[in-house]
């Protein structure tokens, strides 16, 4: 049997198969060096290869360390260099990589946007500075030099002018924000921005007229690589083309959508029937449902909601206080209102707004939602989620469905229904 030789080379990671020298800047050193870390793509797949580079780079790395901690002022040729090597991190295309907090860093205006916002948190707490924030790139209630070195300040400004007329893909979203006509739909917005983000994933943050067909290629079979199915890889396509193709109006620029119309070989194909849960499985669902010990748990709720008014589980998970009308609490009915609310501006179609009657176990499931609100003051709120879990989350409905079909297929398959 062949074996596959793997080797680990320090002080670097792979992306793609290719390998990127990375490391860390000591804390002492970081007002001086201007970036917590230090990247710079190697530009070889050969582990051998790159462990020879990374040699060379420690030791230049290392003398740099050295200089500045002995005092050594930055001359104007050192600040230079260092402001070449900040800038170098960004160079490559595919250094797609995330901070502290999960927000993505693809180039270097992300980088200094995390750098102000860091700073304004410190300030005035986390919440409290996301309000003030007007732009990612303006502080408040400070300056740019108190917040960033002097690497950081001259590499901004030389950004600014080698990007001048570029329009990367990590830009697009703000100009699909500003012109569409849901863009303050943050639910259909944030989906959109994930689909932007793994596009950049896999074939980096490219300037936008430098897009090719071979690109929307890579994009789609890496999405089957990944496993999706081909529908799945339809309806991310066509999220991607909708955003480039808003910036190509928005921004008047002659050229083509190179990932439009991209064939996908067999769509449908690997469709798999789905088979509606059978009269045992229905009541072994209102058995876990109705368990006492489950009574104010949210799973189990919104699947006797949804098994009670055979409606979707999104509609469900993004239902407010507002939305529910028991009328009066020994009273044997009531009504669901299936409408735009705080936490979405529509349904799917407009022919989805609908009342529908609450009784039997959906009042009653209704009834436990409610219960499971801790502060009466809540309870009392028509604008709040039934489920916060899943209405503040921008992608809640969706964890919503995927948390509940994993808990029915654990659960029929403990009891061994197919």
């Amino acid at each position: 049997m062949k074996q596959v030789l793997k080797m680990k080379v320090s002080n670097t990671v792979l992306r793609n198969g290719w390998f990127n020298y990375q490391r860390s800047v000591p804390k002492d050193l970081l007002e001086r060096f201007g970036s917590p870390l230090i990247r710079k793509a190697l530009n070889t797949k050969d582990p051998m290869r790159a462990a020879k580079l990374v040699e060379e780079l420690n030791k230049a790395t290392d003398k740099q360390f050295r200089d500045l901690r002995n005092g050594a002022k930055s001359t104007s040729l050192q600040l230079s260099k260092q402001v070449d090597d900040l800038l170098a991190t960004f160079e490559d295309p595919l250094n797609y990589h995330e901070d502290d907090h999960g927000a993505p860093i693809v180039d270097m205006l992300d980088h200094i946007a995390a750098k102000l916002f860091e700073y304004g948190a410190k300030l005035h707490g986390r919440m409290a500075y996301a309000k003030m924030v007007q732009s990612d790139y303006e502080p408040v209630g400070f300056t740019l030099e108190q917040a960033l070195s002097p690497v950081e300040l001259v590499a901004l400004s030389k950004f600014k002018d080698q990007t001048a007329g570029k329009l990367r893909l990590s830009h697009l979203m703000s100009i699909y924000r500003a012109n569409h006509i849901d863009g303050d739909d943050e639910l259909k917005m944030a989906a959109a921005e994930a689909k932007m983000l793994r596009l950049i994933k896999i074939i980096g943050d490219k300037d936008l007229k430098d897009l090719t067909r071979e690109d929307a290629a890579k994009y789609r079979d890496k999405l089957l690589e990944d496993g999706l199915k081909t529908g799945s890889v339809k309806r991310n396509l066509s999220a991607v083309v909708a955003v480039i193709n808003k910036a190509i109006i928005e921004k008047q620029l002659n050229i083509m959508n190179p990932l439009a119309k991209l064939t996908i070989k067999n769509l449908g194909n690997d469709v798999k029937e789905k088979v509606p849960y059978s009269l045992d499985h229905l009541r072994k669902l209102f058995e876990l449902t109705e368990d006492p010990k489950n009574r104010l748990n949210t799973t189990c709720i919104m699947l006797q909601l949804q098994a009670s008014l055979c409606c979707n589980l999104k509609e469900i998970a993004l239902l407010t206080v507002g939305d529910i009308n028991l009328t009066a609490i020994d009273s044997e009915t009531g009504s669901i209102h299936f409408r735009p609310n705080t936490f979405r501006k529509s349904l799917k179609t407009d022919n989805r707004v609908r009342l529908l009657p609450l009784y039997g176990r959906a009042r009653e499931a209704a009834i436990r939602a409610l219960e499971a609100l801790p502060s009466d003051e809540e309870r009392s709120n028509p604008n709040q989620p039934l489920f916060p879990a899943y209405a503040y989350d921008a992608r809640g409905s969706d964890n919503a469905t995927a948390t509940l079909n994993k808990r029915l297929k654990d659960y029929f398959t403990k009891l061994e229904l197919p």
